[in-house]
This record gives C-alpha cells, sequence and structure tokens, in this order.
C-alpha cells in the first residue's frame, strides 16, 4: 500500500527511502503535484467522507497515471508522518 501525506503544501510518499516529498497546490478542483522537475495535474473530486478521486490531466506517463490515479485516495485520519 502506497500512503501520501499531503499537508500545508508539501507532500510525502512512502514508495522509497528516502521517501519522495515535493510541493503540491490546489486551485479550484485542479491538484498539481511537483517533484523536483516534473509537475502532474489531476482534477479531483471529494467524497463527503474525504476520499479522493483523481483523474489525469494529460500527458502524463501512464505509469504516473496509474499510481496516483489508478484508485481512490482514501483518507486515514490525521497525519501520521511528521513533513519536516
Amino acid at each position: 500500500m502506497i500512503t501520501e501525506v499531503l499537508r500545508d503544501g508539501t507532500w510525502v510518499m512512502n514508495t522509497s527511502r528516502p521517501a519522495d516529498r515535493g510541493t503540491y497546490a490546489v486551485r479550484g478542483n485542479v491538484l498539481t503535484i511537483r517533484l523536483a522537475n516534473d509537475v502532474i495535474r489531476f482534477t479531483y473530486v471529494r467524497d463527503p467522507n474525504g476520499t479522493l478521486h483523481l483523474t489525469p490531466i494529460l500527458p502524463m506517463e501512464r505509469g504516473d497515471q496509474w499510481i496516483m490515479a489508478g484508485a481512490p485516495w482514501l483518507r486515514v485520519g490525521p497525519p501520521t508522518t511528521r513533513l519536516d
């Protein structure tokens, strides 16, 4: 399972050691995620329980599409990882 923590414009993903980290921004219903020089964008819909459904804004590498938007993002509660 992949866990990604988004808080205050910073994100951390537990898929590697050290963890991937970058920044994100939300404008309207568009989520922009940055990792170094890579920028990927999604439209999203949020369910009342906090679940996010991402739709890639093309062009985007197919692997990024699958990893980031292949399934809904489930809210699991308060952040479990410190971002500093």
